[in-house]
């Protein structure tokens, strides 16, 4: 191999591993949290938010309405690396949908977490309980700032109010009577839902029979409560929790005899259980709606199937 040749493989080297650099810093990092031993938890709705240590600033938010099994994992994307970061979270023990501090409710908190790079950290159920002081504010958008933007020319702010051209696009399903708007870029997909009803609704991507496969969003909007999930559809007429949350901001307000829930989704979370959703491809989607009750294991009012595409 003569000296040219040998300089173009080294300038090669150089180039790649300064576009892996850039990307890793422009993405930012991903915070898996890895639950464990929550037998005694099960069927406790689950809140859990992070927040910048130094500003106090809450940078994400979500909601498990009812923890499924003793094992499983929630995930927040683009995190800013070299912040430091604490996780407060608290299971809902008496069941009457708003915090209340220890003992009546279970409260922890995970301080100190300074993220380079993409990190897991593991909970089991302690006794040392911690009063976090519960902010119920769950209509008000928690933005993560790490968060990829949308391009310059997107009017999206998820903060449960769709405005007259805030999405590039929209259709309204003719069976449900549901509005459905979004828009992405290449990391990054931003939904807005309208439903008819006061009770959950629900979108589905891709599903392969029924809700078989299906990657499903259910919210519902409760008073100033927004209760958000990933959800995977077991079967062509089941669905339950992802083991892995990857919703990465959301907001929701009821008015007017209607719900509506806006919430950005990783394009391609990793998570085996959520379709990937490349730029430019089209997507067959289902969209359901509860009338009146926010219970997710509340039959739909009405399901329909319809498809959407998106930008490149």
């Amino acid at each position: 191999m003569d000296i040219k040749t040998l300089l173009l493989v080294a300038l090669a080297g150089i180039l790649v591993l300064g576009a892996v650099w850039y990307f890793s810093q422009a993405n930012g990092v991903r915070l898996t949290v890895d639950f464990s031993s929550m037998d005694a938890l099960v069927g406790q709705a689950l809140s859990i938010r992070v927040v910048e240590e130094q500003s106090g600033v809450e940078v994400a938010r979500q909601t498990i309405s009812s923890i499924a099994g003793p094992t499983f994992q929630v995930r927040f994307a683009n995190l800013k690396k070299g912040t430091a970061y604490r996780v407060d979270f608290y299971a809902d023990t008496n069941g009457n949908g708003v915090y209340d501090a220890p003992p009546v409710d279970q409260a922890w908190r995970i301080a100190g977490l300074s993220l380079e790079k993409d990190a897991t950290i593991s909970f089991s159920p302690t006794a040392d309980l911690v009063d976090i002081a519960w902010p119920e504010t769950l209509v008000v958008p928690t933005q993560n700032p790490g968060t990829t933007s949308p391009p310059a020319s997107s009017t999206v702010t998820v903060d449960g109010v769709i405005a007259s051209g805030e999405y590039r696009h929209s259709l309204e399903d003719p069976m449900t009577g549901i509005r459905i708007y979004w828009q992405n870029d290449h990391q990054t997909l931003n939904v807005g839902l309208v439903s008819p009803g006061t009770g959950w609704v629900a979108v589905g991507f891709d599903p392969q029979n029924g809700m078989q496969g299906a990657n499903i969003i259910m919210a519902a909007v409760s008073g100033s409560r927004l209760t958000i999930e990933d959800q995977f559809g077991t079967s062509p007429i089941s669905h339950s929790p992802d083991g892995s949350q990857d919703v990465l901001v959301s907001a929701g307000r009821e008015a007017g005899d209607k719900t509506t829930v806006e919430f950005s989704i990783p394009l391609d979370s990793g998570d085996p259980a959520d379709t990937a959703l490349l730029p430019g491809t089209t997507h067959t989607i289902m969209l359901a709606y509860q009338d009146s009750s926010d219970d997710f294991q509340i039959r739909h009012t009405k399901r329909a199937a319809s498809s959407l595409t998106l930008d490149p």
